[in-house]
């Protein structure tokens, strides 16, 4: 929870400066329900994620958007502690964007 502004706001804030426009939103929140969900991508996300959430479904997540937009970074892993900061735990935690804001993300490839 934030202080003075909720996460729409933000979004919506950051969406109309010309200098942050183009960054994507994900929200990450404990916030279910259609209508947080609605209001999320009418201020601009292009990704809900609901809590619990994995790790792992967060990076891919992730490294699926910046492969998108063209971009040769990645995100790598989280470390063990940060895991539990985030409150990463259940698989099924995500919701998809509207259609067109980003396409399901591919399975992780493993390198390893």
């Amino acid at each position: 929870m934030m202080p003075d502004k909720d996460g729409f706001e933000v979004c919506r804030q950051i969406k109309q400066d010309t200098r942050t426009k183009t960054i994507p939103v994900i929200f990450l929140t404990a916030k279910g329900g259609g209508e947080a969900l609605a209001e999320g991508f009418e201020s601009g996300a292009v990704m809900y994620i609901n809590k619990p959430f994995t790790a792992n479904k967060l990076l891919t997540i992730v490294n699926t958007m910046l492969e998108q937009a063209g971009s040769s970074s990645r995100v790598g892993e989280l470390p063990a502690g940060k895991i539990a900061a985030t409150g990463a735990s259940d698989p099924e935690g995500s919701r998809a964007g509207p259609p067109g804001a980003c396409r399901s993300p591919a399975p992780a490839e493993d390198h390893g």
